[in-house]
Order: structure tokens, then C-alpha cells, then sequence
């Protein structure tokens, strides 16, 4: 039987409370989802899975992705709220505090 070619990538995760970057080797020709399965990952993150939060640098692909030596799967959280209406609120405080002050 031949050798199995093992390539390296990581697995990363950051939340509020918790940020960690798991190396692992996997087997070439893997996707994205086998390799979380095979770092014991897709329990701890299905829910992420299912909606598509997952990337390989910072760029969204399907879990189905085949992996290449050295990519890094970036676990991503889902948003509190879209980017747009955090700056709005914040805009609005500011001009609040400003119209306070006189």
C-alpha cells in the first residue's frame, strides 16, 4: 500500500472569550470539512459549518474546498450585527456627546 502524502494547515478561531490556532497534517486531496472532522471539529462547530462560515484566509469558500499544503481554515463567527449599522451607532453617539457639550 502506498504512503499516504500528509500536507500541514491550521485551523484558527477567535471569539470574545477564546482565540486558538490548531497545526494538524492531513492527507493531500482533503477538503475543508474532512479536515475539521479529522481534528475532531465539526461537533464543536456544525452550527458554523451548516452556514457557510468558513474560510481559508480570510476569503469565504464552500466546505467542500479541497485543501492545498499550508492553508489556514479560518472558523468564523457569526456577526452581532452587520458592519454598516455599528458605524452608524457609533457616528450617532459621537454627535450626540458633541451636541452635549455646549
Amino acid at each position: 500500500m502506498a504512503d499516504t502524502v500528509l500536507i500541514p494547515i491550521q485551523v484558527c478561531y477567535a471569539s470574545p472569550e477564546e482565540t486558538w490556532v490548531l497545526d494538524i497534517e492531513v492527507p493531500l486531496g482533503i477538503s475543508v470539512v474532512q479536515a475539521l472532522g479529522k481534528a475532531g471539529l465539526v461537533e464543536r462547530f456544525a452550527g458554523e459549518i451548516e452556514q457557510g462560515h468558513i474560510g481559508i484566509y480570510g476569503r469565504k469558500v464552500p466546505v467542500d474546498t479541497i485543501l492545498a499544503p499550508y492553508d489556514r481554515i479560518e472558523v468564523y463567527r457569526p456577526l452581532a450585527d452587520l458592519p454598516q449599522n455599528i458605524r452608524r451607532r457609533r457616528v450617532e453617539q459621537k454627535r450626540a456627546q458633541k451636541g452635549s457639550r455646549r
